[in-house]
């Protein structure tokens, strides 16, 4: 059977129209996408992945003084970073449609708005602060190239967007009175990647080891200030809660989670939460679902330690202390060098932190 239909352009315009449509990527509030990204910091990790690293689609337009230190880049799965190369991304099912013809393009516009959103994203870059943006925003990205450049849309208050860091050791190290995020630009500086409603990192079960309980505050510092991808996420899970930025939830992709057939249904008794439905987000190939305790008597580990075992062992160790309280120790803000008045009022007692009330877990599985 022929793999190519030569006669498409014979057709009736109005039928070549319904299958560029068709050809879309199923996008809608109840099929949010999942994004890849690598991170780098080219003043230190060199030129590693300079020729495949995206830019805004605004350009010089963008009033905002963005992109100094840090960019987003093609993704890595497998042994060398790529576009194509086993990239599960959505942002790869419409890679064909910007290039294929005025047609498909015009078609793809259209569908996502782009003129629209780049004249608004402009206007919001001019301003101090941008404006909420709506649930069907979209950031548009190119990926320059010699032919045609390629486009990314993404939807930041809907989608999932993981960042993998090309080396942890250069990556959002904590400086004072900085974000952790602030130059990875998602159009506007003074949202940045805060911007993402859905942000994920990538589990590893490695995240356990040598986790101890600390007996006070100060005993964090060694974790805090870990240059490894386990000390990124608990930085950014810490700030984002001491500074009050981020009341969304962060997430861990646990790729060592996988349901057991056998125990499928297990968890329809389970009482349900009312305001809530589990989340879904899904990938050209595969889904991530969301695991909670109600569910994960469904899942098996292949791993040693599940992130919902990180969680609970970060819970743990931090005792319950509230990040901001702890942050207070870390930049040593004190009335005197040896003097906490919460701790020495016993306040850090009271209302117990725990860090799994701000972060869940997505599995990975095969779209059905």
């Amino acid at each position: 059977m022929e793999s190519e239909f030569h006669q498409f352009i014979s057709l009736p315009t109005e039928i070549r129209l319904k299958i560029w449509k068709y050809a879309l990527r199923p996008s809608n509030a109840s099929r949010p996408g999942v994004h890849f990204f690598s991170v780098t910091n080219f003043k230190e990790d060199g030129d590693e992945l300079a020729n495949l690293r995206v830019q805004c689609d605004l350009g010089s337009r963008c009033k905002r003084n963005h992109g100094e230190t840090y960019y987003l880049a093609a993704p890595k799965f497998g042994v060398s970073h790529s576009w194509t190369n086993n990239n599960p991304s959505s942002y790869l099912w419409d890679f064909g449609m910007w290039s294929a013809c005025n047609e498909s393009r015009k078609i793809i516009e259209d569908r996502y708005k782009m003129e629209y959103w780049a004249a608004k994203l402009l206007e919001d870059s001019k301003g101090e602060h941008s404006s909420d943006p709506d649930v069907d925003a979209c950031v548009p990205f190119i990926f320059p190239r010699r032919d045609e450049d390629w486009r990314f849309s993404i939807r930041p208050n809907r989608d999932l967007l993981c960042i993998q860091p090309l080396n942890p050791l250069t990556i959002g190290y904590y400086r004072k009175d900085i974000f952790l995020t602030e130059d990875i630009c998602m159009v506007n500086l003074d949202t940045g990647l805060h911007g993402i409603k859905n942000m994920a990192f990538e589990y590893d079960s490695s995240w356990c080891d040598d986790l101890m309980v600390v007996s006070c505050p100060q005993d964090f510092r060694a974790y805090f200030e870990e240059k490894s991808s386990r000390g990124l996420f608990i930085r950014y899970i810490l700030e984002s809660k001491a500074w009050g930025y981020r009341d969304d939830p962060i997430w861990l992709i646990d790729y060592g989670l996988k349901r057991d057939p056998l125990k499928r249904g297990l968890g329809k008794d389970r009482p349900r939460s009312p305001w809530r439905e589990h989340m879904t987000f899904y990938a050209n190939d595969r889904k991530f679902v969301e695991v909670d305790k109600r569910s994960k008597k469904e899942y098996d580990s292949t791993k040693k330690w599940s992130a919902l075992d990180f969680l609970a062992e970060l819970d743990d160790m931090l005792g319950g202390v509230e990040p901001e309280h702890m942050l207070r120790h870390y930049e040593e803000k004190f009335s005197s060098a040896d003097f906490c008045e919460l701790c020495e009022d016993g306040e850090m007692m009271g209302f117990r932190y725990r860090v799994s009330s701000d972060v869940r877990i997505l599995a990975c599985e095969e779209n059905e």
